[in-house]
């Protein structure tokens, strides 16, 4: 079985656009530029994902389809599970206060000077879950 390691580690926080910016390193296709709600004690919705270990696994929900969800201690793939998060999934936004606890992966994050706010640059999320679609089990670290 072939497994895949990526890390997201967290930089920048834009408390105006509400997003956190941070580097993830897909081994075998780059580092990108992550996107994020800001921290805000793991509320739902309104919350980055806490830092930890997380499997991802397959996800097609009624919202966001053919992506993935993580799986964690405090987070499960499906609503139900008794953990204080569920469908912590990556799909493209743009912009941090439009996200619910998700991850975006881009290019890079730019100042837009007519909002007065940050967002992410160039969708990556197609040709990362392309690569991660090589593997039977990805992992992910959030630091």
């Amino acid at each position: 079985m072939k497994d895949i390691r990526l890390k997201l580690t967290r930089g920048f926080s834009d408390a105006k656009s509400e997003a956190a910016y941070g580097s993830l390193d897909v081994p075998g296709l780059g580092v990108y530029t992550s996107l994020e709600r800001i921290w805000n004690d793991n509320v739902p919705g309104k919350s980055g994902v806490p830092k930890g270990f997380y499997t991802l696994e397959r996800h097609n929900g009624s919202k966001y389809t053919g992506t993935y969800a993580l799986v964690g201690e405090t987070v499960a793939h499906l609503p139900g599970s008794g953990t204080p998060r569920s469908a912590c999934v990556i799909h493209w936004e743009d912009d941090g206060v439009y996200l619910q606890g998700c991850i975006s992966i881009g290019d890079s994050m730019s100042w837009r000077a007519d909002t007065n706010r940050s967002k992410l640059i160039k969708n990556r999320i197609p040709s990362v879950l392309a690569h991660l679609e090589k593997f039977d089990r990805i992992y992910l670290t959030i630091a």
